[in-house]
Parts: C-alpha cells; sequence; structure tokens
C-alpha cells in the first residue's frame, strides 16, 4: 500500500467519480453516441427537470446548490447533515438521488424523468430535507 486506508479510499472513490472504474467503455460510447444522434433535442425537458428540484430543494434552510445557474440535468447540493442519510431516508420516500460524499449530494433527471415525475420528487425531497433540518 503507497499511503494510509483512509487516503487509498478517497483515491478509489475519486478514480471512480471520474469513470476509472468503468469496464465495457465501448457500450457506453454506443449509448452516447445514440443520445446525440436522437435525443439532443429533449434535453431542454431534462434540465427544466433538474430546475424544478433544484428550485424546490434550493429553498430549504441549510441546503446550499452548487452551480445553481448552470443549464444541466444533474443538481448538487450540499446538505447540513450527512448525504448518505438523505439518500437512505429518499429511497424510503421513493426518490433515489446519490451520495457524493459528505454533505454532497446529486439528484439527476434523463428521459425516463417526466415533468410530473420530476415535480413529485422535489416536493418529496424538498420535505425530507425540511424534516431532517429541523
Amino acid at each position: 500500500m503507497a499511503s494510509d486506508e483512509a487516503t487509498v479510499e478517497a483515491a478509489r472513490r475519486w478514480r471512480k467519480r471520474l469513470g476509472g472504474g468503468m469496464r465495457q467503455a465501448g457500450i457506453l460510447a454506443a449509448a452516447g453516441l445514440y443520445a446525440l444522434e436522437n435525443n439532443v433535442e429533449r434535453l431542454s425537458e431534462d434540465h427544466e427537470n433538474a430546475g424544478v428540484i433544484a428550485q424546490a430543494i434550493g429553498e430549504v434552510p441549510g441546503v446550499r446548490l452548487l452551480l445553481p445557474e448552470a443549464p444541466t440535468n444533474i443538481v448538487l447540493a450540499e446538505c447540513p447533515l450527512p448525504a448518505a442519510e438523505v439518500v437512505r431516508r429518499a429511497a424510503a420516500v421513493d426518490v433515489l438521488v446519490t451520495d457524493m460524499g459528505g454533505p454532497l449530494l446529486r439528484c439527476m433527471t434523463y428521459l425516463g424523468v417526466s415533468d410530473v415525475d420530476a415535480r413529485d420528487a422535489a416536493e418529496r425531497l424538498r420535505a425530507l430535507l425540511v424534516e431532517l433540518a429541523a
């Protein structure tokens, strides 16, 4: 081992975040090419849906949005408690979000998330964060 256990674990986590743990990259690349050739027009829907989620959770005291004005389908937020706890509790109310380490939480929208789904998830996640912040 080249370093202490905590540093090695952190390096592994960053490697995965940056795609270093991928296998079968050609299959993923094919999916990306298909998306670019067939779904670019509808990306604005994903961005709007992410905006709904960002607005809802950005109003919660103690939650700080990272890149709040970025037109993307990804919402990153710092929570006043560990993201792992938010992920666990959100799953219990059928909202899937990702723990990005420490207080960092990631929400994403995509082709399978309708505007109704986004509004529902936004409200459930907002209510959960308000409850956890209290």
